[in-house]
């Protein structure tokens, strides 16, 4: 219904700055010397349908950071299942959205909320003190599932790297939870390489500390070092 109204909102905006021009010859003739427009409530419709929307995407943006909030990353059943929750969300708004809303208006709107998804889940899991290896085996896991079914929701999936935009430290985050210690090293590549493009050295070396801080592989702390040298 908001997307319906946000719609007849703008096309009643556009017929009123039309109206005027096209039933010039009709209005009397003491009108038909002057340009008659409705620009001022045009203006109202348009600010009238953009709050709405906004509203509506606002409520929608809460509803998957509640959902994401109340789960916990270090159980797997939580977390897949929260994800999943947020997926069908999204779907469910691109079945009621998508023939609705102009194209551009769609776009944006379901980029920016699949944003807000994956900006929230790099932000738990970098708040994350510990992850042991089971608990990144299954982030990978529960990851992979927003990498397969996210993009579909956009008119083209090929544009989640210009809609979504933390995507690529989102994907760069997956990447290193299941990566070993020379993996995450030649990523930084010395602070050129596609990690060192979506995180800071403080980010990192707070990531590369969750994930072998507790775990025999604690002797590649060097590959730490690496990162302080940049």
């Amino acid at each position: 219904l908001v997307a319906l109204f946000h719609n007849n909102c703008i096309f009643l905006s556009h017929r009123l700055i039309t109206l005027g021009h096209e039933y010039q010859d009709r209005m009397p003739p003491v009108l038909q010397q002057h340009t008659v427009t409705f620009v001022d409530l045009a203006h109202r419709l348009r600010v009238l349908a953009t709050e709405t929307f906004l509203r509506q995407m606002r409520a929608q943006r809460d509803n998957l950071l509640g959902i994401l909030r109340d789960c916990a990353l270090v159980k797997n059943t939580d977390v897949e299942k929260c994800i999943r929750q947020c997926l069908r969300q999204l779907e469910l708004l691109q079945t009621v959205w998508e023939q609705v809303l102009p194209s551009t208006v769609y776009c944006k709107t379901l980029g920016c909320l699949v944003n807000t998804m994956v900006q929230e889940l790099v932000l738990r899991t970098m708040a994350l003190e510990d992850i042991p290896a089971d608990t990144a085996v299954q982030l990978v896991a529960a990851f992979a599932v927003v990498i397969a079914r996210a993009p579909k929701v956009l008119k083209d999936p090929n544009e989640v790297f210009h809609r979504v935009h933390h995507w690529s430290q989102f994907l760069e985050l997956q990447l290193v939870l299941g990566a070993n210690l020379r993996t995450i090293s030649d990523r930084w590549a010395d602070g050129k390489g596609p990690l060192a493009h979506v995180f800071t050295p403080d980010q990192t070396k707070q990531l590369i500390r969750a994930l072998f801080q507790n775990t025999e592989r604690q002797s590649g702390r060097a590959r730490e070092h690496q990162v302080n040298a940049c």
